[in-house]
């Protein structure tokens, strides 16, 4: 986050030290079966892997039960994401020097989408997740959706679909 002031030529910017980013596994014990699951019902419903004796309701089911996992999980780490947003943004307020610097929640949602810290990026790799800019800015858009987490009733097929 760079401010508007000037600084004098050899003065070294100012370092804040942020409240850490803490996201906590997206898995229940069921989650990671159930994602591998739907992505070998997704590659038998498009003809990539034999179908064997599944049907193909068996196979969507199957689909869109991991897709809904997927889904929970997104929606948690949004979660996280906002809430980590929301108490920098009361670090931003308590700090004179930051406080007139027009820092928003918008501010440091794309600092996490675009350059998350270290810490968190290596958390995501030890997960097995590649795309961080894809999961935190899907995440944090379903954050401003969903004020809690709907059931899976509530979500359409084609939803979960894409």
């Amino acid at each position: 986050m760079s401010g508007k002031r000037m600084a004098p030529k050899n003065a070294q910017p100012e370092v804040w030290t942020l409240p850490p980013l803490i996201l906590h596994p997206f898995a229940d014990s069921k989650g990671p079966g159930q994602l591998v699951e739907s992505s070998r019902a997704g590659l038998m419903l498009q003809g990539l892997l034999p179908a064997g004796s599944h049907s193909r309701e068996e196979l969507e089911r199957k689909l869109l039960a991991g897709r809904y996992c997927e889904f929970r999980m997104l929606f948690y780490i949004g979660k996280d994401i906002a809430r980590w947003i929301d108490q920098c943004l009361e670090f931003v307020e308590r700090t004179p020097e930051l406080a007139e610097e027009g820092i928003r929640f918008q501010s440091f949602a794309a600092f996490v989408v675009h350059d998350p810290p270290e810490s968190v990026r290596e958390k995501l790799r030890r997960w097995g997740v590649v795309d961080y800019k894809g999961i935190f800015s899907r995440a944090l858009g379903l954050n401003g959706m969903f004020a809690e987490l709907p059931p899976r009733e509530l979500l359409t097929d084609e939803f979960l679909r894409n």
